[in-house]
């Protein structure tokens, strides 16, 4: 769009900096008088021009051999890339919807055109045809990689190679019945394997005689601060029994025996064998 003016276009303040960005300002400066007086070619209302020629100037001789000189190099370009009149008339006619969507059923003078390998819409129906042809088969090639790892998962879990050759390919589908009873085999078997790994972990870390010693201490430390007198000593007791706690958790956490009903359970045991419990505590 061009606009004229004839001073410099002003907006409001705010809008200014993106209206300088957009536009572009061109400055003409007066004509020269040549007797002519081109001035008489414009009009009086800003933005409306006139443009007069010359009579005596002769235009039409350039005008037909640029005209001859750009149709020999259109003729001889269509072979380069150029589409045909014929094609253009079908892109125009072409939905958009065919692009996107499967293509309808091809009757009559479709149907013949489709025909010519050289069309436009046949081309563009091979190139959709290959990409969606690419497309499912990347696709069953991943849906192939995924069941060949699931199924090998499985089979390194324990599962008879027989009944992870049943398992699906679309994970969406129920698990046959073998896989099923193998599943909460291994499951079952997983949580036994568990607790008697537990149970070892915690009879383990109560041999230890220096953890045996310090449960010791800190029974000889709560009875010396349960009968302290002296403030000042029962403010030590107490100290030295929350270090003593701070050592025996920080073990236990190095040993994954830290709050477990199986460590709980040997401690217990332990420290009824040392006296330091009764059995009916």
């Amino acid at each position: 769009m061009l606009l004229t003016a004839q001073q410099k276009l002003e907006f409001k303040p705010e809008d200014q900096p993106a209206m300088d960005r957009r536009l572009r300002n061109y400055t003409f400066t007066s004509l020269p008088n040549q007797g002519r007086k081109p001035q008489s070619g414009f009009g009086n209302t800003p933005g409306v021009c006139r443009v007069g020629f010359d009579k005596s100037a002769s235009v039409e001789r350039p005008r037909r051999k640029l005209r001859r000189q750009f149709g020999r190099r259109s003729r001889l370009a269509i072979g380069d890339g150029i589409l045909k009149d014929e094609e253009k008339d079908a892109l125009r006619t072409l939905p958009l919807s065919d692009v996107w969507t499967d293509p309808p059923e091809e009757t009559g003078e479709t149907a013949s055109a489709v025909e010519d390998s050289g069309s436009l819409r046949h081309r563009q129906l091979a190139i959709i045809l290959q990409t969606r042809v690419g497309e499912r088969e990347e696709r069953i090639r991943r849906e192939q990689q995924l069941h060949r790892l699931r199924r090998d998962s499985l089979i390194a879990r324990g599962v008879p190679r027989e009944h992870a050759d049943l398992l699906p390919v679309d994970d969406s589908e129920p698990l046959p019945t073998q896989l099923n009873d193998d599943l909460a085999m291994l499951r079952q078997n997983a949580l036994e394997e568990e607790m008697e790994s537990r149970k070892r972990k915690a009879k383990e870390a109560f041999e230890s005689r220096w953890l045996r010693e310090t449960e010791k201490e800190l029974h000889d430390c709560v009875e010396k601060c349960h009968r302290a007198r002296d403030p000042f000593l029962s403010a030590n007791m107490q100290a030295y029994r929350e270090v003593l706690c701070n050592k025996l958790k920080l073990h236990h956490q190095s040993q994954g025996t830290y709050n477990t009903a199986e460590a709980i359970e040997e401690r217990r045991r332990v420290c009824t064998e040392l006296g330091i419990l009764r059995e009916q505590d």
